[in-house]
């Protein structure tokens, strides 16, 4: 006689998607049994598989449940691309997702990211450490893993749709654990095993130090001994009330504050020499139309970010000649306001200021393979220098 079990586990296979849930879970709710009721050809595409789990104006609550059910049930864990957290983000955009139905951390919180946009809920990618299995900890080396937090009601709510979907698809993986164990989870349950690189995302007023993370509690009431505190939902209102591009920043500043590992330093470098790229950009268009005293502090922040930047990486050859083109310019501009009187230092003061930016891009160019870009480059450092020495020289002689 073939064994009941092996007769009903294809039938739950069918019915469920991908996946299959384990029998002791409770009956599907409503919204669970919705989501999975999706045509297949309404989900190959981000517009149409959205207009689908948002029908009905739901309530915020439905709507993260739809598409936290749909994504667990319906995208599978690349085993074969588990260890290439580091390749460009752009490799998990959420056509490849919907594409191929596989992803890892970053594909799985990117489509989450996207159907949080189309369902108007705020959502924020998590990056940080992580323990796959309980007890092992991670070599802290660099976050590991990626996951969200999603506001549902006016409240931050925790999902990890990776970690949620892995148990869907291997429970005999995560006996002590559930479909819904990663999915709006009270944040010290996160942090049984999930750490995140800026503190800010544990949401709990007391944060858990990396050490302690270490120490592999068992539960949550050992987590939180003599810890600082903090009035992390005033802070999170803050950040959250900051532009984009500071909220990155801000972010990896405390990151780095709270573990100064070389990665951490890494990425913080790395988000200032994006701000002075699209400074960059700014300053490119205002070049020939902004009076001086607009395009000189913006060729200021310019050099400000990457003098940041360069405490914690090494630039690369085209960020230095960048950066020797805006130190030049910066002198070129400063030169014009000497010129009509409007320079708000002494004389001696910016003729000493120009010299020192023409020696500072001087240096950044010869140490770049020389090409033509540098060549010029070098050839008006050389030239205006000559100019400038001329003007402080007769300084020294009165």
């Amino acid at each position: 006689m073939i064994p009941l079990r092996s007769f009903f586990v294809p039938l739950l296979l069918l019915l469920s998607g991908s996946f299959a849930l384990s029998a002791q879970d409770p009956p599907p709710a409503p919204a669970d049994t919705y989501a999975l009721s999706i045509p297949d050809e309404a989900e190959r595409k981000l517009d149409q598989l959205a207009a689908y789990l948002l029908a009905g104006e739901p309530s915020e609550s439905v709507r993260l449940r739809r598409i936290f059910t749909w994504i667990t049930q319906r995208i599978r864990y690349d085993e074969g691309r588990k260890f290439v957290l580091g390749e460009r983000s752009n490799q998990y955009d959420v056509f490849r997702t919907l594409r191929t139905r596989q992803a890892i951390c970053l594909g799985y919180s990117r489509l989450l990211l996207a159907l949080c946009e189309k369902a108007e809920l705020e959502c924020e990618e998590i990056s940080g450490y992580s323990k796959a299995k309980p007890g092992i900890p991670p070599s802290m080396n660099g976050p590991d893993h990626v996951w969200n937090a999603v506001r549902i009601d006016g409240e931050w709510q925790l999902v990890d749709l990776t970690w949620a979907a892995a148990i869907a698809a291997e429970p005999e993986d995560f006996p002590y654990r559930d479909l819904e164990y990663y999915y709006c989870a009270p944040p010290a349950r996160f942090l049984l095993d999930h750490l995140p690189a800026d503190p800010l995302w544990q949401l709990v007023d007391c944060p858990r130090s990396p050490e302690q993370f270490l120490q592999n509690p068992t539960d949550t009431s050992q987590l939180f001994a003599d810890a600082p505190c903090w009035a992390w939902s005033d802070t999170l209102a803050h950040y959250r009330s900051r532009a984009e591009e500071d909220r990155r920043i801000e972010g990896l500043q405390r990151s780095y504050r709270y573990l100064p590992i070389p990665a951490n330093g890494a990425q913080l470098g790395h988000a200032y020499m994006d701000r002075f790229v699209r400074l960059s950009e700014v300053s490119d268009r205002l070049q020939n139309t902004a009076p001086m005293d607009s395009l000189i502090p913006l060729q200021e922040r310019m050099i400000e970010n990457a003098q940041l930047a360069q405490e914690y990486i090494e630039l690369y050859d085209w960020q230095k000649e960048n950066l020797a083109y805006t130190h030049l310019n910066y002198s070129v501009a400063l030169s014009f306001q000497l010129a009509d009187g409007t320079a708000p230092r002494k004389e001696k003061a910016t003729l000493q200021m120009m010299e020192q930016n023409l020696l500072t891009a001087r240096d950044l160019l010869q140490a770049v393979p020389l090409n033509t870009l540098a060549e010029n480059g070098l050839e008006r450092c050389e030239e205006y220098l000559t100019v400038v020495r001329g003007y402080l020289k007769e300084y020294l002689n009165e």
